[in-house]
């Protein structure tokens, strides 16, 4: 068998530079196989080297190439200067010696590892010594669609996942709760499927290529030798050897997995405990009907993956669910109702919201558009007010999708970045940075024009002033070309995702223009401002308002989100699903 070390170039080629395959040749092994110990994460190779009876060996050449990776390490930012590096090594109890045993080859630990982790045993059993039988014609069905052949790969774990579900919905499904517990998967099976079908397309795209080079796809046209290749995906050699080539990708699957059966059985759970209390809350003590739609992914995942949904009802109710406390919500409404009893003329909306400790429900905010200009005014004029509620609670990440326009109300609907700190480090001594860091800017309500995907575009991603339809200043994307044959590649062009904005109002099917209402947002924000500090003193009493939001767990932002998904997009790429 051959191997290729650069595989990049298959992505946008169709150039093979001889690569090991056939998968087929590959025959299954029982244990923790070296293959599979190349998924395990630097701290869990420290902690079978500290309970290990005998230390691997290797060879001379081994030991070279591993002191060249830990020196290649050792010369990148930040570890090239200082202690960095010795100290990132001590956080999981090791020197520069362990670290040189851990990067040996795996076949080097397969002697001395003696029990497999749980999800390698699991994968054992569902992929080397169950019997597979797969004859599920809806999912075949379904895998006829675009590149929903690739989940074939993941389809054991996809039916073990689907198993577990149904059985342990089935434990706490009596009659009366709001939902078909038949059929349940159906409403959160999508959510699975896409994330793992996210996980498979870069390896598989380029499994494919070298497949259709090879020789070994049927067919008289690239999409017959796609579906060709679909099919492969079946066979139990097949998936064996794209497992052993690509073990970090397949422990993803298993992941992935595993939280969507956690996270959908948690989900619907609570919702069958809560029925009652959110029809009597959040309904008005109608009959929302049963439920006919989750939509999964309304935020950022967190928590294993643990995410906002929105579910939808018969009847037309919309819910929100959020995997997390909600008490901070709970207070910031209290502080509103309060603003509103001090005087404040144009009085805020106050969303309902069930808090069940870890976490939450609340009502659904539709975005509707104004009927008069008047309305617009108040409009502004409320989130003028915000902006001084928001300043003196030193909250953070108001941006376009964190504010909802409903009619002439806007209503946040993010508050976990209340009462925010800021992390110490670089610009403590900058009295520019502590400036902005003090002042109103920091909310981001306000414009923070940015660069945009183009060299000459500016982005504006604020509360206040970002645009529906405005490019992602992230950058340009690019698209796969091909979709459905062999062929198919990451196209060349690409484009920036557009926002979907619903943070402005709209009056006669337009979206207003925020800046003709500046008067009235200053005034709102001057008067909500003036009522806070004339009342100061009974804010600040000890068992009033402010003091209700001691105990609220809130999330510290370190980094923008673009840069965490900076640093995961890479981590998708096949070299990097080879060796975690």
């Amino acid at each position: 068998m051959s191997w290729r070390s650069d595989r990049t170039s298959a992505f946008h080629t169709a150039t093979s530079r001889g690569r090991r395959m056939a998968h087929e040749d590959l025959v299954p092994a029982s244990g923790l196989t070296p293959h599979v110990f190349s998924a395990l994460s630097l701290s869990e190779r420290a902690s079978y080297l500290r309970r290990a009876a005998t230390l691997p060996t290797t060879s001379a050449p081994d030991t070279r190439r591993a002191a060249a990776t830990l020196a290649r390490w050792k010369s990148r930012e930040p570890f090239s200067a200082g202690d960095l590096f010795a100290e990132r090594l001590r956080l999981d109890g090791l020197t520069e010696e362990d670290l040189l045993l851990i990067l040996s080859p795996p076949e080097a630990w397969s002697d001395f590892v003696e029990t497999a982790p749980d999800w390698v045993q699991e994968l054992e059993r569902l992929y080397v010594t169950t019997r597979s039988v797969e004859d599920d014609p809806g999912f075949a069905r379904y895998a006829e669609q675009g590149t929903n052949g690739f989940l074939w790969l993941a389809y054991p774990l996809i039916r073990e996942g689907v198993r577990r579900f149904r059985e342990r919905v089935g434990a706490f499904a009596p009659q009366g709760v709001p939902f078909d517990a038949a059929s349940a998967e159906l409403l959160v099976l999508p959510h699975l499927l896409n994330a793992l079908r996210r996980a498979l397309d870069l390896v598989l795209v380029l499994e494919l290529n070298v497949a259709r080079m090879q020789g070994l796809l049927s067919g008289e046209t690239p999409e017959e030798r796609f579906r060709s290749y679909c099919e492969r995906l079946r066979d139990k050699d097949v998936r064996l050897g794209i497992a052993r080539e690509y073990p970090v990708l397949f422990r993803t699957l298993h992941l992935r997995t595993a939280n969507w059966v956690d996270y959908s059985v948690e989900l619907l759970h609570r919702l069958t405990n809560d029925w009652e209390l959110i029809r009597a809350r959040l309904a008005a003590g109608a009959d929302p009907g049963h439920l006919t739609s989750v939509e999964v992914g309304a935020g950022d995942r967190h928590r294993l993956g643990r995410t906002v949904a929105i579910l939808e009802f018969s009847s037309g109710f919309k819910l929100v669910y959020k995997p997390h406390g909600q008490s901070v919500d709970v207070h910031f409404g209290e502080l509103l109702e309060w603003i509103n009893a001090a005087g404040f003329e144009t009085p805020f909306r106050v969303l309902g919201v069930v808090d069940r400790g870890r976490y939450g429900w609340s009502e659904f905010v539709v975005h509707q558009p104004c009927s008069r200009r008047d309305e617009v005014e108040r409009f502004y004029r409320r989130l003028g007010g915000y902006l001084a509620v928001f300043h003196v609670l030193r909250a953070r990440d108001m941006h376009f999708e964190n504010v909802i326009a409903a009619s002439e109300f806007p209503v946040p609907v993010d508050l976990e970045t209340l009462l925010h700190n800021d992390a110490t480090g670089a610009g403590k001594d900058d009295p520019a940075i502590d400036a902005f860091r003090s002042s109103v800017m920091q909310v981001m309500l306000l414009p923070q024009p940015v660069n945009g995907p183009e060299d000459d575009e500016v982005v504006d991603m604020s509360g206040f002033g970002a645009r529906n339809g405005q490019a992602f200043p992230m950058g340009r994307i690019s698209s796969w070309e091909g979709t459905g044959t062999d062929e198919m590649r990451m196209g060349s062009e690409t484009t920036a995702p557009l926002m979907v904005a619903r943070n402005r109002p709209t009056l006669d099917g337009q979206e207003v223009v925020a800046e003709k209402y500046l008067e009235a947002f200053v005034a709102g924000f001057r008067r909500v401002y003036r009522l806070i500090d004339e009342h100061r003193d009974e804010l600040l009493t000890s068992g009033r308002i402010l003091d209700r939001f001691v105990n609220d767990e809130v999330r510290f932002v370190a980094r923008p989100t673009a840069t965490y998904g900076a640093l995961l997009t890479p981590c998708n790429h096949p070299d990097r699903l080879r060796n975690a």
